[in-house]
């Protein structure tokens, strides 16, 4: 999903249906500083596993398509990745190729003046760490840096 709009229409359904759901990657980045900092191909939501079937059903019923089973896209080039997780008793959220430590998604941020859920600004920092930085990852992290005085992790400079 590329524009600001389109992401808070998709988190008001999901709340209209009961369904809690995260921002996470570029628009979780987006979040916790407040706005549309850059342009994006999709949107990656983390939901509750047993809410997947629940959320894939109401976007198809508005236009999208499954592409695969977590991944859902219309005609509109809007976009949505479904990260399904299982929380265990500790709170840890555990998904296919991710886990999300306990308190890490427990992030508050803001889209088109509306409070939206999203993973904490150490759990980006984690989450950025491991493999090589695109610049688009280099200028999240270095906006996070900015706005709330984290440090970066390695491999992140700061701009000159």
């Amino acid at each position: 999903m590329e524009d600001e709009q389109d992401v808070v229409w998709l988190l008001e359904v999901l709340d209209e249906i009961g369904v809690e759901v995260w921002l996470d990657g570029g628009w979780g980045v987006d979040a916790l500083l407040g706005g549309q900092t850059r342009r994006h191909h999709d949107v990656d939501i983390i939901v509750r596993a047993e809410d997947l079937s629940v959320v894939t059903d109401m976007l198809v019923q508005h236009g999208f398509s499954r592409v695969t089973e977590v991944v859902v896209a219309d005609g509109a080039g809007r976009r949505v990745d479904l990260q399904p997780v299982r929380f265990d008793p500790g709170g840890k959220a555990v998904a296919a190729k991710t886990v999300y430590p306990a308190g890490s998604l427990t992030g508050v941020g803001s889209l088109g003046g509306r409070e939206v859920r999203c993973v904490t600004v150490d759990h980006q920092l984690i989450a950025h760490t491991g493999y090589a930085p695109r610049d688009v990852d280099r200028s999240d992290i270095n906006a996070l840096h900015d706005r709330f005085g984290v440090r970066l992790p390695p491999g992140y400079e700061p701009p000159s």
